[in-house]
């Protein structure tokens, strides 16, 4: 990363910033969001490097892949399918004084909180990737076909 920005300053292309993505994969847990938190492993290897080349340069931006459909896997029995498929308008998760009706933005905060608390408030983050993955699609489809049937009934 430090080589490409050094590449992009020396040939007058400064107001562009290399950045990189992370997947939800470093994060421990996420829900509650304000209590989530990197895993060891995440933190004793390169993230936090990342992180301390991001704030130093013009963007502070670190990108994160946010699939909702990995955490509702992780955990099937506590994340409910309307969740993480965005189908509920009411609070579904109450975090201290924020209230989440979906699971985006559930995993979006875990990712903010995190990243506050143990390597830099400064730095910016933003979404990447988002969707449903390919992996696991059997076992969503069944499940949106049960969705559906008690929704008809």
């Amino acid at each position: 990363m430090k080589n490409l920005q050094t590449i992009l300053n020396d040939n007058k292309l400064e107001y562009i910033s290399v950045t990189t993505s992370v997947s939800i994969k470093v994060l421990q847990y996420t829900i509650p969001p304000s209590d989530a938190a990197f895993t060891k492993d995440a933190l004793s290897h390169r993230l936090p490097k990342v992180v301390d080349f991001l704030k130093n340069v013009a963007s502070y931006v670190l990108m994160v892949n946010v699939y909702p459909y990995d955490d509702y896997v992780a955990d099937p029995v506590n994340n409910r399918l309307d969740f993480m498929l965005f189908a509920t308008n009411k609070m579904v998760l109450i975090d201290g004084n924020l209230n989440y009706t979906n699971l985006f933005d559930t995993t979006q905060d875990a990712f903010y909180g995190a990243t506050e608390r143990a390597l830099a408030p400064d730095v910016y983050l933003a979404v990447s990737q988002t969707g449903f993955l390919l992996l696991g699609m059997e076992m969503l489809q069944l499940q949106l076909l049960h969705l559906l049937t008690a929704i008809i009934l």
